[in-house]
């Protein structure tokens, strides 16, 4: 969480504490990652924006909002090449 919070929303610094993680973990937070920004491009219809998938999910993921926040908004790039 430390590693995460220091990268803050500089996708190239998030990609490489991605990448130091444990397989299962990076998989793991690579589909939870991918599937809130799916979620969070039909907030027209789910009322689900980023500030909501990120209440949900922050607490459980121990890491800062704005940190979860670029983790969805650049999931594509973040976890390329794909885990």
């Amino acid at each position: 969480a430390g590693a995460f919070d220091q990268a803050q929303d500089n996708v190239p610094a998030v990609q490489s504490v991605i990448f130091q993680l444990p397989v299962q973990n990076r998989v793991l937070l690579s589909v939870i990652c991918k599937h809130a920004a799916k979620v969070v491009s039909a907030e027209s219809s789910n009322k689900m924006g980023l500030k909501n998938v990120t209440i949900v999910f922050v607490p459980s993921l121990y890491c800062s909002p704005k940190v979860f926040a670029t983790l969805v908004t650049h999931a594509q790039e973040a976890f390329n090449p794909p885990c």
